[in-house]
């Protein structure tokens, strides 16, 4: 499926295999489907600062950016959400206001979000998810996995005049 401003065509994800887990190091925030576009640019800012007085050591080049959602409750709206650059080998050192996440290993629903423009990134991504979760999934031959429940992947493509990133939804055989 992509959603290209406000039109919306239903694809079928690639299903992918992560093999080996994909450490991170950033910041965690717990927030709510009402909150959350604020927490992110909070979070995103904090992250910003926290940056300009420490580089995080073993960063992957090309620089590789993930937004992982965690323990997402649908009665609630409650959601841990986790933003970082990913890490070639766990430093030594990591500041105490920042964290070393991980997105395990296994099977992943990758689908393509493709806003027509930057500034709607937020409104494709919400879309992108309820298609994802009220509809794919349920008729797909998957269900949700464990550990996390999606991640955005952010590359060079992130941030071209016609921005794209890829979100890897966490599935298990039904």
């Amino acid at each position: 499926m992509i959603f290209n401003s406000l039109k919306i065509e239903k694809i079928e994800p690639k299903i992918k295999q992560i093999d080996k887990p994909i450490n991170f190091i950033g910041l965690k925030i717990e927030t709510n489907d009402k909150q959350i576009s604020k927490d992110i640019s909070k979070l995103g800012n904090k992250l910003k600062e926290i940056k300009k007085s420490y580089s995080i050591p073993n960063t992957k080049e090309p620089r590789i950016f993930l937004a992982v959602t965690k323990n997402y409750d649908p009665n609630t709206g409650y959601m841990e959400y986790i933003m970082g650059d990913v890490v070639n080998e766990i430093p030594d050192n990591i500041p105490k206001d920042l964290g070393l996440y991980s997105v395990p290993q296994g099977k992943y629903a990758v689908f393509l979000i493709k806003p027509k423009h930057s500034f709607l990134w937020g409104y494709t991504l919400g879309k992108m998810k309820s298609y994802i979760y009220r509809e794919w999934l349920p008729n797909s031959q998957y269900q949700s996995g464990n550990e996390i429940d999606d991640f955005e992947y952010h590359d060079h493509r992130s941030i071209s005049k016609k921005p794209e990133i890829d979100l890897y939804v966490s599935i298990i055989d039904k």
